[in-house]
């Protein structure tokens, strides 16, 4: 077992340096959509590994790099990636590309490498908003914090990711200003037939629109679900039921009512 166990931990490697090395990442779009009105806020840049390998599956992808000590370079290109293709839709959309807070511990962390980049792409900050992932356990929240300011100050968009299925919890919410509030699929799922996560996503539907932050509701896959999401006054809307993730982009408007 503990072979075997070896054999695929040093194939996971290897594919995973292959990767890294002949930058072999394939970025999909997911629309983020108005509730309201049906337009276009942005995209999600989604990367996945290469198709029909192990490491395709983005979880597994992200975990490897993790284990391997390799996911700033790893984010790296699927930023740059997500970024070159970009000019799609320059300044028509928003450009919504994830982050992991362990980055900022790594010693080849540098501030400005993504300003460099859109300024050789002619891309505007304003257009990029950065999502930080609640997933992953923040190990120092000052830096944390002193990270987001620096980018803010760069002219960035930040969003909270996944919130509601993180461990940092409340504590990201009260102390860092987010322009946007990504609402997890598990609190999303069902929520038609859920009294309980409806007053969860009335009260936070408050409290972002206090703070002036709008609010993303992920992973939504049915119609009973958008209309919930309608009546308790979400802002925006992204998933499977709306789009599914694409290598191209649709621009239009989504008549989703």
């Amino acid at each position: 077992m503990i072979i075997i166990n070896s054999v695929m931990f040093d194939f996971n490697l290897q594919e995973l340096n292959n990767i890294i090395e002949n930058k072999k990442i394939r970025t999909l779009f997911q629309p983020i959509v108005n509730i309201k009105n049906g337009r276009i806020l942005g995209y999600e840049a989604l990367s996945r590994g290469p198709a029909g390998t192990n490491l395709e599956n983005p979880i597994r992808l992200f975990d490897s790099a993790k284990k391997h000590g390799k996911l700033f370079l790893l984010e790296s290109i699927c930023r740059e990636k997500a970024l070159k293709r970009a000019h799609i839709f320059a300044g028509e959309y928003k450009l919504f590309i994830n982050i992991d807070p362990h980055v900022i511990y790594d010693t080849n962390f540098q501030r400005g490498t993504t300003r460099q980049l859109l300024k050789h792409l002619s891309l505007s900050q304003q257009n990029i908003v950065i999502e930080i992932t609640e997933r992953t356990s923040i190990n120092d929240f000052n830096t944390f914090k002193k990270v987001l300011k620096h980018y803010r100050r760069q002219g960035y968009r930040i969003a909270l990711d996944d919130t509601g299925a993180g461990y940092s919890g409340l504590q990201s919410l009260v102390s860092i200003a987010f322009d946007y509030i990504k609402i997890d699929r598990s609190l999303i799922s069902d929520i038609d037939r859920d009294k309980v996560k409806q007053a969860l996503l009335e009260s936070l539907v408050q409290f972002g629109h206090k703070i002036s932050s709008s609010l993303i509701a992920e992973g939504v896959e049915r119609k009973e679900e958008l209309d919930a999401l309608n009546k308790l006054g979400v802002d925006y809307v992204q998933g499977y039921y709306i789009a599914r993730p694409a290598e191209k982009i649709c621009k239009r408007v989504f008549n989703l009512f």
